[in-house]
């Protein structure tokens, strides 16, 4: 902790002290404490769920519109344009292309 940090904590609470000194007889300082401890649980509360919810959804599947930078409609001559002639074939609409990416020999 580095002196200015430490002057303003400092400069806080005692205000705090002087705050509660001058208007103990006309606030209900009971009350002020209840509410604002509930208010803390609420956002607290607010916050958990929040960080739970989103954990969640960012894991669920995601609708998948292309798959080796191939547009799911895309026709056979797109695809022999993007990728080039297939390795094989195992039948008529069925091409054998290998990813390169990965490929070690």
């Amino acid at each position: 902790m580095n002196t200015g940090l430490a002057i303003l904590l400092s400069s806080i609470f005692i205000g705090l002290i002087i705050l509660y000194i001058s208007t103990k007889d006309s606030w209900s300082w009971k009350k002020i404490l209840i509410r604002l401890t509930i208010s803390i649980f609420i956002i607290t509360f607010t916050v958990i769920i929040g960080i739970i919810v989103y954990s969640e959804i960012k894991d669920r599947p995601r609708h998948a519109a292309e798959f080796w930078d191939i547009s799911l409609g895309a026709s056979k001559a797109d695809v022999k344009f993007l990728k080039g002639k297939p390795k094989g074939y195992i039948n008529q609409n069925t091409w054998i292309y290998i990813n390169t990416i990965f490929d070690t020999g």
